[in-house]
């Protein structure tokens, strides 16, 4: 089985060895799931079109930030998530919020708590409870939560890096 004998799985399995990503990578493929299965205690569930609250996938490990994956993590349209922005975060700390490789796509923010200030390039934006933005991915932005509760944010993008086969990429209802 993706030629890792059954001995080195009894291993990883009773923490005796430490698999090399590599090694996760042929076990996940061999098992048809994702690595991120190994990890979250739960086996996968990725057929299903529901996302449990108790199911969903945090995409960073910040302390003052957490963002929850909402959207079934084989779904590459668009992905919805939900952050909660804790008093004093500063999206410039995390650079892989915005990764330098898109070429295309939308980001949408809707407040459900809380308040949180959007630097788009030069201008700066207050949004409070309620109030939503939609800006261009590839534009330079920052968000930071100045005020003295937690945010929290529910966020859709539609944002496709380099890599992205170009018929993978949704075309818009104007072309």
């Amino acid at each position: 089985m993706a030629g890792v004998t059954p001995s080195l799985i009894s291993q990883i399995e009773n923490d005796k060895a430490n698999p090399s990503l590599s090694t996760l990578m042929a076990l996940a493929k061999s098992l048809n799931t994702e690595v991120v299965s190994f990890f979250d205690g739960k086996p996968a569930k990725s057929s299903s079109p529901v996302v449990r609250s108790t199911e969903r996938v945090r995409l960073n490990s910040a302390d003052d930030w957490a963002t929850y994956l909402l959207t079934n993590k084989n779904f590459d349209m668009f992905s919805a998530n939900i952050s909660t922005i804790k008093p004093g975060a500063d999206s410039i700390r995390y650079p892989e919020m915005h990764p330098k490789n898109l070429t295309t796509g939308h980001e949408f923010g809707f407040v459900l708590s809380g308040k949180i200030e959007i630097t788009l390039e030069n201008e700066i934006y207050v949004l409070n409870v309620g109030d939503s933005i939609c800006f261009e991915a590839q534009k330079q932005h920052r968000i930071t939560n100045s005020s003295n509760s937690d945010a929290l944010v529910i966020w859709v993008n539609t944002t496709y890096p380099i890599d992205k086969p170009a018929d993978r990429i949704p075309k818009s209802r104007h072309d």
